[in-house]
C-alpha cells in the first residue's frame, strides 16, 4: 500500500473555511427540558457553530473538564475514574466560591453531564462543559491537557485547536461492488453511504452471458475498463448526493492504482481530493479506513503548522507585532488586534479587575477570584471581536511568552 497527499487543502482560518459543517441551534441549550435533551443526546457534533455557541456565553461560574480518553463505544473504567476525579476538583472549587441554590443546581447539572459522558461513545479526548445556562459533552480527536477549569467562561481553546488541526473530511472507496463514503474528523469516521444504502444494481454493469447461454450464471464478465468506468461513475453519484446533503469537504480516495488514476483524470470532484491511498479494501471497517487515511491527515497538519508559523513571520516583517500576554491583552481590549497566535499549551492564571482592563498574573489558579487561565479569556475575546486566532503547537520555542498579536496600522 502506498499513501499520497496533496497540498491543495488550504488552512481553515474560520467557520467559512469548513463548508458543509452541521449547524446548531444556539437556543437549544439551557435549563429544564433543554438540558434533558442535551444530556440524553450524548456528545455534541464538533463544529464551528458549537465553538461559537460556547464562546458566546459568559455565566460565572462555568465549569470545563478536559481529558484524554480511549476511543470506544463508551468510556473505559479508568477514564470514568479520571473524569470523576476531575469533576470532584470542580466541586471543591464550587464549594469555596458558590453558596445556596446556585451551588445545588450546579452540582446536579455537573453530575448529570458526567453521568451522561460515562456511557457515551468516547474518542481520543473529552470535554464536559456545564454552567447555569449551558451543558455540552464534546468528543475531541486528540488528547487535550488534563485539567479542570472553573471560570466566568468556558475553556474552549481545545475545541478551536481540534477544528483547525483536525478538519472534517470525506473518504470514498472505489473497490468491491459499490462505492462507500465515510465522513468525520480524525479517526472518528461514520459510513454515510455503503452496502446498506447503495443501489448496487446501478453501481456496476451486469455481467454478460455468452451467446445461447441461459440460467443465472454468466459465462463472461464485462471488461475491467468498463467496470472501472462504472465504479468511478457510481462514486460520482455518491459524492454528488453527499455534497447536496452536507456540502463540499476535502476528500481522501481509497482505491487500486488504475481506479485512482481514472478518478483523478475524470472526476468532477478531483479538485477536492487532498490525498490518495492505493489498495483494494472492500471489506475494511470505518476504523481501519480512517487509519489508512491518517498519514495523509498527519502530513496536512504538519503543513498547516508551517503555514501558521509562516503567517506569523510575514506579519513580523510587515509589522507591528507584539509578544507577551499583557501587550496582547491590551491590544485586543483596545480594538487594535489584527491576528493572534497562541501556543497550544500556554496557560496563565490571573485576577481581572477594572472591567477586565487590569490583569494581575498569579501562580495560584485555585485562589478565590482568580481566573484559571486568562489566556483562554484572551482567545475568546479576540475571536468574539472577529480577530483570526491560530493555536500553534510549540510556539513556546520561539518566545518565552508564547503569545503574539499583530496590531492594526
Amino acid at each position: 500500500m502506498s499513501v499520497e497527499h496533496s497540498e491543495a487543502w488550504g488552512p481553515p482560518w474560520g467557520p467559512s473555511a469548513e463548508p458543509g459543517r452541521e449547524l446548531h441551534n444556539p437556543g437549544r441549550r439551557g435549563t429544564g427540558p433543554f438540558v434533558d435533551a442535551v444530556v440524553s443526546a450524548g456528545p455534541e457534533v464538533l463544529d464551528w457553530s458549537l465553538l461559537k455557541d460556547l464562546e458566546g456565553q459568559e455565566t460565572d461560574p462555568s465549569i470545563s473538564v478536559l481529558l484524554g480518553t480511549t476511543p470506544a463505544s463508551k468510556l473505559s473504567p479508568l477514564d470514568v475514574w479520571r473524569l470523576h476525579r476531575l469533576s470532584r476538583k470542580a466541586l471543591e472549587r464550587l464549594h469555596r466560591e458558590v453558596r445556596g441554590d446556585p451551588l445545588a443546581s450546579l452540582e446536579t447539572r455537573l453530575a448529570r453531564a458526567v453521568g451522561a459522558a460515562d456511557v457515551s461513545p468516547s474518542a481520543e479526548g473529552l470535554g464536559v462543559f456545564v454552567s447555569a445556562r449551558q451543558m455540552a459533552i464534546v468528543r475531541l480527536p486528540f488528547a487535550p491537557r488534563e485539567r479542570t477549569v472553573v471560570d466566568p467562561t468556558f475553556a474552549t481553546r481545545d475545541i478551536l485547536f481540534a477544528l483547525q488541526h483536525f478538519p472534517r473530511y470525506r473518504l470514498v472507496t472505489l473497490s468491491g461492488n459499490f462505492p462507500r463514503v465515510l465522513e468525520g474528523r480524525g479517526l472518528q469516521m461514520v459510513e454515510v453511504m455503503g452496502p446498506t444504502g447503495a443501489d448496487q444494481s446501478a453501481s456496476f454493469p451486469r455481467p454478460l452471458r455468452n451467446p445461447g447461454e441461459g440460467g443465472p450464471n454468466p459465462g463472461r464478465w464485462t471488461s475491467a475498463l468498463a467496470r472501472g468506468g462504472a465504479a468511478i461513475k457510481a462514486a460520482e453519484r455518491a459524492l454528488d448526493q453527499r455534497v447536496a446533503v452536507s456540502g463540499e469537504l476535502p476528500v481522501v480516495v481509497v482505491a487500486p492504482a488504475r481506479l485512482l488514476a481514472g478518478f483523478r483524470s475524470s472526476s468532477r470532484h478531483a479538485g477536492a481530493v487532498i490525498g490518495e491511498v492505493r489498495g483494494d479494501h472492500p471489506r475494511a471497517g470505518a476504523d481501519e479506513l480512517a487509519k489508512l487515511a491518517e498519514p495523509i491527515l498527519t502530513a496536512w497538519r504538519a503543513q498547516h503548522r508551517v503555514r501558521q508559523v509562516s503567517s506569523l513571520k510575514a506579519a513580523e516583517r510587515s509589522g507591528p507585532v507584539v509578544w507577551g500576554l499583557a501587550k496582547s491583552w491590551d491590544g485586543v481590549l483596545e480594538g487594535r488586534a489584527r491576528h493572534l497566535w497562541v501556543d497550544q499549551g500556554y496557560a496563565i492564571p490571573a485576577r481581572l479587575s477594572d472591567e477586565d482592563r487590569a490583569l494581575d498574573v498569579t501562580w495560584d489558579p485555585e485562589a478565590v477570584g482568580v481566573n484559571d487561565d486568562v489566556v483562554d479569556d484572551l482567545i475568546r475575546k479576540a475571536a468574539l471581536s472577529g480577530v483570526p486566532v491560530d493555536i500553534v503547537p510549540w510556539l513556546a520555542a520561539a518566545n518565552p511568552a508564547p503569545v503574539a498579536l499583530q496590531l492594526c496600522g
